[in-house]
């Protein structure tokens, strides 16, 4: 039995006529007469009632066309998905983004690459950027998006886009009624809502050298390890962060940021990080 048998039988059974199948095919009509015969003698069963010069198919000839018909339709799809230009992807991923990374930028990147390959599954975290880290390392994601992580030799990353650190402060706050030049020092009677420090992320939260340089003495009010929990409190107090600049202008309504001097130099990153030993497929670089 094989795909050429199966194509004459169902086509003579269509049309019920080795000369109409013949010349749908452009087939001889002897072919296909030999290979339906060929068929029949395999199976040892007659599949057709001849009637003339005209064929109907009988009981068994019934039975193999409707499982037939399914296993050509699956053959025909495969021979499409394999061909195609546009693979339909499947498959499972289990994703995470640092907090506001993920609600803002990887959830809505992910539901529309998801909406172009409906076969994909995945699992998508809001986590800490060193649980992000610990998580893709360990092999319990596949990938994720982070804050300025640190190099490692099994860790491979793609800077996506990057921007200051800057004074985050709410928008009536005192400080904004002084001159520029006296904000700075003027930080130090203000409590502040800076970002912890975790293991494999860089400098960019309460030790940050940008304090001593300018000479800023934090005066803490709280860690945080999320800027949706930093941009609450700042909006709602007199307290201060050390904020990315996007911070701000994600919420323009409730931050503002004081321009920071010339010489300022205080950058942080975002970057997609992932197994260097894992396969980069095109799901995840988001062909």
């Amino acid at each position: 039995m094989n795909f050429d048998q199966l194509r004459y039988f169902l086509e003579a059974a269509r049309l019920e006529h080795l000369g109409r199948a013949s010349k749908s095919l452009g087939i001889s009509r002897s072919a296909i007469s030999h290979g339906i015969a060929a068929l029949e003698e395999e199976i040892g069963r007659e599949l057709f009632t001849r009637l003339g010069r005209g064929l109907v198919l009988n009981a068994h000839g019934k039975v193999l066309r409707e499982r037939i018909t399914k296993v050509i339709d699956e053959l025909q799809q495969i021979k499409e998905d394999v061909s195609s230009d546009q693979l339909d992807l499947q498959g499972h991923y289990r994703i995470a983004g640092t907090h506001l990374l993920c609600q803002r930028w990887l959830t809505p990147a992910w539901t529309r690459w998801q909406n172009r390959h409906p076969r994909l599954t995945s699992e998508i975290y809001t986590l800490r950027s060193a649980q992000v880290i610990e998580s893709v390392l360990s092999g319990e994601l596949d990938f994720g998006i982070c804050v300025s992580p640190q190099a490692q030799p099994e860790l491979a990353s793609r800077r996506l886009f990057g921007s200051r650190l800057v004074i985050t402060v709410a928008r009536r706050h005192p400080l904004l009624k002084l001159p520029a030049g006296r904000r700075l020092r003027a930080l130090s009677r203000y409590p502040s809502v800076l970002a912890r420090e975790f293991r494999g992320i860089e400098m960019c939260g309460q030790t940050h050298p940008i304090f001593e340089r300018f000479g800023i003495t934090p005066s803490f009010d709280c860690l945080v390890d999320s800027y949706d929990t930093a941009v609450e409190k700042i909006a709602g107090s007199h307290a201060w962060g050390l904020e990315p600049e996007f911070l701000a202008e994600l919420f323009p309504q409730r931050l503002t940021f004081l321009p920071p001097p010339s010489d300022w130099d205080a950058r942080i990153e975002v970057h997609a990080v992932w197994r260097k030993s894992r396969p980069l497929t095109s799901a995840l670089r988001g062909d």
